[in-house]
């Protein structure tokens, strides 16, 4: 099997959850090679790279925006960003402002708001406002 999956390394778009799926049913068979394997983990991450939760498709166009301007703005905004998404975390649309809101089950959501967000803030809002002009 190819582990070429450069179609899909710049974002995962709704409309390729196929591929994804295909790519993620159809793992090389020689995963127990320490070189495959890690090749196989890289490419997944770049696949989730800009929307590592296409499961939430009602922000995914937001979210991309906002990771693909976080990771050219910083390395560790970019990281905790994802991290958020990655935990459920959507962004919606409040009389033209993006704000960010928790799942449900996100139980830390507070103590990263509090230790991670709140410093940032202006950055936070800047790159909200960036993500929701396009």
């Amino acid at each position: 099997m190819s582990l070429d999956v450069s179609k899909l390394v710049e974002k995962v778009i709704p409309d390729k959850e196929e591929e994804l799926e295909e790519f993620l049913q159809n793992p090389p068979d020689n995963l127990e090679n320490t070189e495959v394997y890690n090749e196989y983990c890289r490419k997944l991450s770049e696949i989730g790279k800009f929307e590592p939760r296409p499961d939430l498709k009602k922000d995914t166009e937001y979210w991309q925006n906002l990771l693909k301007k976080a990771y050219n703005l910083d390395n560790q905004v970019y990281n905790l960003l994802h991290f958020l998404r990655c935990s459920g975390t959507q962004l919606k649309d409040d009389n033209g402002s993006l704000r960010m809101v928790p799942a449900e089950d996100f139980k830390e959501w507070n103590k990263y708001r509090k230790e991670y967000l709140l410093p940032i803030k202006d950055i936070i809002k800047d790159l909200l406002n960036k993500a929701n002009s396009k």
